[in-house]
């Protein structure tokens, strides 16, 4: 799990400067990018029952689109509402709430 804490600093920094230089498109590319990659490599990984080296590119890439998609939601409730309190508590209120569901 450390490189999944190691692909988290990564991704939120990557997203971010390709959606601060370039634009917000491109940086929505690359996630969806870095999601594909994502996917396929815990499928993959999840194909083979053996712990070896897929299981650390799996931690990585799965902390680079996780990071890279918080930078990106939180940049959109950032900036598109005019409340700067309401977005993110609500966001954080359905998001607690859906990951307690989703445990139960």
């Amino acid at each position: 799990m450390t490189l999944l804490g190691i692909g988290e600093i990564f991704g939120g920094g990557f997203i971010g400067y390709i959606r601060d230089r370039v634009s917000n498109k491109a940086a929505y590319i690359a996630e969806m990018i870095l999601q594909v990659a994502s996917i396929a490599v815990v499928v993959t990984f999840n194909n083979t029952n053996k712990f070896d080296w897929q299981a650390y590119v799996m931690c990585f890439v799965w902390g680079l689109q996780d990071s890279g998609l918080n930078c990106l939601i939180r940049s959109i409730l950032g900036f598109e509402f005019e409340s700067k309190i309401t977005p993110f508590s609500v966001f954080n209120f359905v998001q607690s709430l859906g990951i307690f569901v989703v445990q139960l």
